[in-house]
């Protein structure tokens, strides 16, 4: 004899502090007989006796193909044949792949198959503790997100893409006229036409199936939604307080309310399929329907299983919910718990929020909660107190109603109280000694740490000189190994200097160099600013205009001296300059203004005379004329000094003197000698000589700027 066992092990359930796991096991039990003295010896068969069976056999096979292939063709003999076979519609359908194929057909008939034999073990397991209250119900496994609900194919999709949307024929206008009468009379006869066409059956089919297929899911994410839902009951019932995770109770209500409203969502669904359903089984009865027997068959055990399945999941779901009935009313005991002691908390404690996470009590507050807690607890103890009295009394009038009457129902139910109040005993006394357990288990473990952390540590000591001594090894190796290549980098970072420090070398020469000619430049620069110097009058000297004025002949040998030998520039600049420079010297800005007053005053004077000379009584009234001339405040129009077009042939010789009187106070020779050249006859005259020294003093000072832009420009290109 030999027994084969399978063990399956399910969730441990825990309860009263006590854990348990409970366990499947199928036995199967087999013969076998190793004793060979009694087994009959069996004749070898003769030749051709198999024939017979081979020819049956083949004869049924293929009188079975033909009668499905004459029933797939003729729909009046598959309905003869259906109502005189049972099964099989079914079989040839299966056979045809009509619904769906043979594989698809395969993995659902396995999924069916896994399940029955999950429900029959979870039967197994609830029947073997029916008579134990109290104790948490097994559910099978939840998958809300499997394989999505597949309908069978549309019998109408072939007749959809194989139909052709009709052709509009061009009508002369009298035939227009005469069909514009029979449109009332066509009108619900076109409705119907239009309902009956293939594709508006095939989108209505398609509707049909994905309603069916929310709904399906929708059940069977409610399905999934209860037993977390009793889960998490059954965990907060049962646990006890400070094991609790505060999260579990917005989890709950979240469950709950996700409970609602899957089950009004597939509800929504299933009405909504089972309407259009009912509109396409009028459609079928229809005599016009398109595809003929046929496809009215394939249509209606379409709607048929589509009906089936939606049933199917709603049974599922109506049995799961009365599986989880009790964890239902676990719930509604809970909360009104809670919302009873919420109350005499708020009686007590008017002003204090429970709701809060931190909730701050005064002192006295503090001490009217715990003797508010105490008597609570003193209640409940005298109350479980009379409950275990009275129950030991009920208990022995019931045994004692039992030894006259017998009753088997009645002593069970003595029983398990009796098991019950024993469990509570031992659940308390498995809670004091797992208490007493775990001081010395942590004692012991304490002692054992201490222990093994000894151990280790000598067991690293000894380590860590072996691997220093490695170490030691490994370092004198890399050592000696880097040396030498320390060796190599040093000779290649010495020959690299050595070509930085010519480099460097080269560079610094080609500095030096460079720092010659910005030095010349700079003295070049210095000498044209005493060239610029010299042009203007000293600060304070009681010396005569003619005794302080000199050649400038050390100023321009200086700028000579100070330049580049060869540059063009400054030689060609110092030729250009007039020779009195040199040989008698320039008259500076202060004596220029000084001279320019006493031009201004003789060339009033003489304004009216010509170049050649006058009368006396002409230069009489030249002179008569100076002396009424008034300067205005405002020389100068604004137009002129914004630079905008002018005439200067109109201007006489009282405003030309006035437009170089105006510039030559604010310092502007090159403007005033400007002016000053427009003047005629004898004023012209008169200013010739300023007008010389004029212009001397400006090519000189231009001279001079221009050979310091030259000395900065050079300095900024060397430096």
């Amino acid at each position: 004899m030999f027994r084969h066992c399978s063990k399956f092990p399910f969730g441990i359930v825990t309860k009263s502090g006590v854990q348990r796991q409970y366990y499947v096991r199928f036995y199967k039990t087999t013969a076998y007989n190793r004793d060979k003295k009694h087994t009959e010896q069996k004749e070898c068969p003769k030749e051709g006796s198999g024939r017979g069976f081979y020819y049956t056999l083949g004869a049924v096979v293929l009188g079975t193909g033909a009668v499905v292939a004459y029933a797939k063709h003729d729909p009046e003999f598959r309905a003869w044949l259906n109502d005189n076979v049972p099964g099989s519609d079914g079989f040839i359908a299966f056979i045809t792949a009509e619904e769906t194929s043979h594989i698809d057909y395969l993995v659902r008939y396995i999924k069916k198959l896994k399940q029955m034999v999950w429900n029959e073990i979870m039967n197994m397991i609830s029947s073997g503790g029916d008579g134990k209250k109290g104790k948490k119900d097994e559910l099978g496994p939840c998958d809300s997100k499997g394989e999505p609900y597949v309908p069978p194919p549309s019998p109408f999709k072939p007749l959809a893409d194989k139909e052709e949307p009709p052709k509009q024929e061009q009508k002369p206008a009298a035939d227009v006229l005469k069909d514009k009468a029979k449109e009332k009379a066509e009108a619900a006869i076109k409705q119907v036409v239009d309902d009956l066409h293939p594709t508006n059956l095939a989108n209505l089919e398609s509707a049909i199936n994905k309603a069916a297929a929310a709904a399906i899911r929708a059940y069977t994410e409610a399905v999934c939604i209860l037993r977390e839902h009793a889960e998490d009951i059954y965990t907060l019932v049962e646990e006890s307080v400070d094991k609790v995770d505060p999260k579990i109770w917005p989890h709950i209500k979240q469950k709950g309310a996700e409970r609602e409203r899957l089950i009004k969502d597939a509800e929504t669904n299933a009405k909504e399929a089972v309407s259009r359903i009912n509109v396409l089984k009028d459609y079928l009865q229809d005599p016009k329907l398109p595809g003929g027997d046929d496809v009215r068959e394939r249509a209606k055990r379409n709607l048929d299983k589509v009906l089936a399945d939606i049933d199917d999941a709603k049974k599922i779901f109506e049995n799961e919910r009365a599986k989880v009935a009790v964890t239902d009313k676990y719930w509604n005991k809970v909360q009104e718990a809670r919302k009873h002691f919420a109350e005499e908390l708020e009686i007590l404690f008017p002003n204090v929020r429970l709701s809060e996470r931190n909730m701050k009590l005064a002192e006295g507050e503090i001490d009217l909660f715990i003797l508010y807690a105490f008597q609570n607890i003193l209640y409940y103890q005298k109350e479980l107190t009379k409950l275990d009295t009275v129950s030991a009394l009920r208990l022995q009038h019931a045994l004692e109603d039992v030894k006259k009457q017998a009753d088997p129902d009645l002593t069970e139910e003595c029983v398990e109280q009796e098991i019950d109040k024993v469990k509570r005993k031992y659940g308390l006394e498995f809670q004091k000694r797992m208490l007493m357990l775990r001081a010395e288990c942590e004692r012991n473990m304490r002692l054992q740490m201490k222990r093994q952390a000894e151990a280790h540590a000598d067991h690293l000591m000894e380590a860590m000189q072996m691997k220093e001594k490695e170490m030691e090894r490994k370092l004198r190796r890399e050592m000696e190994e880097k040396l030498l290549e320390e060796k190599n980098k040093f000779k290649e970072e010495i020959a690299a200097m050595v070509g930085r420090l010519r480099g460097m070398d080269d560079a610094m020469r080609t500095r030096a160099s460079q720092d010659r000619k910005a030095q010349q430049s700079q003295i070049l620069w210095s000498a044209c600013q005493c060239l610029e110097a010299a042009l203007r009058a000293p600060a304070k000297c009681d010396k005569s205009i003619e005794e302080t004025m000199r050649p400038l002949q050390s100023e321009v040998n200086a700028i000579s001296k100070a330049a580049v030998p060869g540059d063009e520039l400054v030689e060609v600049v110092i030729k250009s300059l007039p020779v009195e420079v040199t040989s008698r010297g320039v008259y500076n800005d202060i004596a220029l203004k000084e001279r320019f007053l006493n031009v201004e005053r003789v060339a009033k004077r003489v304004a009216l005379l010509p170049e050649g000379g006058a009368s006396l009584p002409l230069m009489l009234l030249s002179y008569l004329q100076s002396l009424f001339i008034i300067t205005p405040a405002n020389p100068i129009p604004a137009y002129e000094l914004a630079n905008e077009p002018f005439e200067p042939g109109k201007f006489n010789t009282f405003d030309i003197l006035q437009r170089a009187r105006y510039w030559m106070d604010r310092g502007d020779f090159f403007q005033a000698l400007r002016y000053m050249n427009l003047l005629e006859g004898a004023p012209r005259v008169v200013a010739s000589e300023w007008m010389r020294e004029a212009r001397i003093y400006l090519e000189t000072l231009q001279a001079a700027r221009a050979l310091m832009a030259h000395a900065s420009a050079a300095g900024l290109s060397y430096s």
